[in-house]
């Protein structure tokens, strides 16, 4: 029996998307379960910081993020619909950032932008967040690394 070929795939989301992230997970799960056992040889892992950090005291979490999961992980899936992420004390955006470490050390990116609709009586309060978005969307255009969807 060959050894299976393990592709890491990280999601990196602010937390409007956990349904989101856990659709993606379903259908990652359903693709093992069909084609994992075939000649391929290839299993597909999705890696949550919600499920896989390992949690340390004294310790910066988005710091273990970067050196235990992101570093070990193949493909980055970002979604972003309207939150553009935690803040932490040295970053805007956690999510961001995560983008952006797969950009620098030149792994594949597929980003999302949700195009769902917002309440209106939340719209006022999210003014700031979607303008970070469209910000970032915008810098990273040319990128070529996002959809939009529904």
């Amino acid at each position: 029996m060959k050894n299976k070929t393990e592709i890491k795939i990280f999601l990196a989301s602010p937390t409007d998307t956990v349904a989101e992230r856990d659709l993606i997970q379903k259908y990652i799960e359903e693709w093992n379960s069909t084609y994992g056992d075939d000649e391929r040889n290839i299993q597909l892992r999705i890696v949550r910081w919600e499920n896989d950090l390992n949690v340390q005291s004294n310790v910066n979490p988005q710091e273990v993020i970067n050196e235990d999961l992101l570093k070990d992980c193949d493909i980055l899936t970002g979604i972003f619909w309207t939150k553009f992420g935690s803040s932490t004390d040295k970053l805007e955006s956690a999510t961001s950032k995560e983008i952006e470490y797969f950009l620098l050390e030149e792994k594949p990116i597929l980003m999302y932008f949700l195009e769902k609709p917002i309440k209106p009586s939340e719209a006022s309060k999210l003014s700031d967040q979607l303008k970070k978005i469209n910000d970032f969307r915008e810098k990273y255009k040319v990128n070529n690394i996002y959809r939009t969807t529904d």
